[in-house]
């Protein structure tokens, strides 16, 4: 039997740990759930920078981050 997960639950039932959270997050065009910048970049959409603090995606399709603006698009 596994033993429980960090949120005292059967790890294929924690739809955290098991990922469905995750996957429930992703919209239909493959794009990741919407979280806080911790580093600079450039947006792979339009090439706008990234600071820290801004709301960013994943951009699946080319591996890189959606400033706000494109993640919407």
């Amino acid at each position: 039997m596994a033993e429980p997960c960090i949120h005292d639950l059967h790890p294929a039932t924690c739809s955290v740990c098991n990922g469905a959270e995750k996957r429930a997050a992703e919209d239909e065009s493959g794009r990741g759930p919407w979280f806080t910048a911790r580093y600079d970049g450039l947006c792979a959409g339009c090439g706008d920078e990234i600071s820290p603090g801004d709301t960013i995606r994943s951009e699946s399709g080319h591996g890189g981050w959606l400033c706000e603006v494109c993640g919407r698009g």
